[in-house]
């Protein structure tokens, strides 16, 4: 597995609530699935609906490598974690949804070649997004834990 799972997991790990939650963790995120696509929005956990419109990007607060909120906002405002994409389906044709796992991150749509470094992985939905790789789901306690795949 590529090192760049497990930072996201250090990165990104929750223990925390937010509005909406039911005490799970994953307020209304149960009712996402890592498989199914979610065309014009963006999942965004801890957040009131867990979805952006494509208008704006779920944008991830981290502080000291913790956690620390997620909010949907327009790009142009915020420069914390910005997620433009959790999928291929929000990328055109040909491009892959690459999430960066290191500071001033996130994901954003790209040609498939363009992301493989060491702290870059493919976000996911089916094995035929990975190329000769699998659609793994998110590890658990992970910030996209049951609502993103990642390829390994």
């Amino acid at each position: 597995m590529k090192t760049a799972i497990a930072g996201l997991v250090l990165m990104l790990s929750l223990v925390m609530f937010s509005c909406g939650d039911d005490g799970d963790g994953r307020g209304p995120c149960s009712d996402f699935n890592w498989r199914s696509e979610t065309p014009n929005q963006i999942v965004c956990p801890f957040t009131d609906d867990c979805v952006c419109p494509d208008t704006d990007v779920c944008c991830v607060t981290v502080e000291q490598d913790e956690f620390s909120g997620a909010a949907c906002t327009p790009l142009a405002s915020y420069s914390g974690l910005a997620f433009t994409c959790d999928g291929p389906e929000d990328c055109q044709t040909g491009q892959v949804c690459c999430a960066v796992l290191t500071a001033g991150g996130g994901s954003s749509c790209m040609d498939s070649i363009d992301c493989a470094g060491l702290d870059e992985v493919v976000l996911c939905r089916a094995d035929e997004d990975c190329g000769l790789q699998n659609c793994l789901p998110a590890e658990p306690d992970s910030y996209f834990e049951g609502v993103a795949g990642y390829c390994d």
